[in-house]
């Protein structure tokens, strides 16, 4: 088998495919996927569909293989952190009706080697939520990914700024870049409160 092709750009603006694995199980992430589409949708990031919500492990893999042209997935899902520290290390997700560890996702059929992975994870992020996407069968470009516990105040205030920089640099260029992505998570990341964090599949982890 051929080593496959990994790219160190995407040759686009955005186009965002959003899949909220929610539930809405707190009673505000609809909302907060709700506005963030809103808000992308009047800053003329371009957005492939309507939001998913799934309500089941099938409806999940749906939406994610589903057939559409995007260069960037929006993640919304529930992270289980260790017991007892709202902030410890991310241990499983909650995806829909499934609550597995990270690693059982990359079973996925989706291709990401040529795009952005944008997740929204209130556990945050831990070695194997990494693993998953930009080490595992699905090697996503690059992983742009909440580190800790976010609120959807942080959410709204971090992706919307954030795909519409990379949307200007696109624009501008024709592409995008690691050191784009970084750029562009430095000057928006302070409005989360700096919980967000960069890593890419073509280099090392930071």
């Amino acid at each position: 088998m051929g080593a496959a092709e990994v790219k160190g750009t995407i040759d686009s603006a955005p186009i965002v495919r959003i899949i909220d694995a929610s539930l809405d199980e707190k009673g505000f992430e609809y909302d907060t996927t709700d506005a963030t589409y809103e808000k992308l949708t009047a800053s003329g990031v371009q957005i492939e569909g309507s939001p998913h919500y799934p309500k089941t492990t099938g409806e999940f893999f749906d939406a994610l293989n589903g057939p559409g042209e995007f260069n960037t997935l929006l993640l919304v899902a529930h992270g289980e952190v260790t017991a007892g520290d709202n902030n410890g290390e991310a241990v499983r997700v909650k995806t829909a009706d499934l609550i597995c560890p990270w690693l059982l996702l990359a079973q996925a059929d989706a291709e990401l080697q040529d795009k952005l992975v944008l997740l929204a994870v209130c556990g945050g992020l831990c070695d194997d939520t990494i693993w998953t996407f930009i080490r595992g069968n699905q090697l996503a470009l690059f992983l742009v990914g909440s580190t800790e516990k976010v609120t959807g105040a942080e959410v709204e205030a971090f992706v919307p700024p954030f795909l519409a920089e990379l949307k200007a640099v696109a624009t501008s260029g024709g592409s995008f870049n690691p050191e784009q992505v970084r750029q562009a998570l430095e000057k928006c990341n302070p409005a989360a409160n700096n919980k967000f964090d960069f890593y890419s599949g073509v280099g090392e982890l930071e």
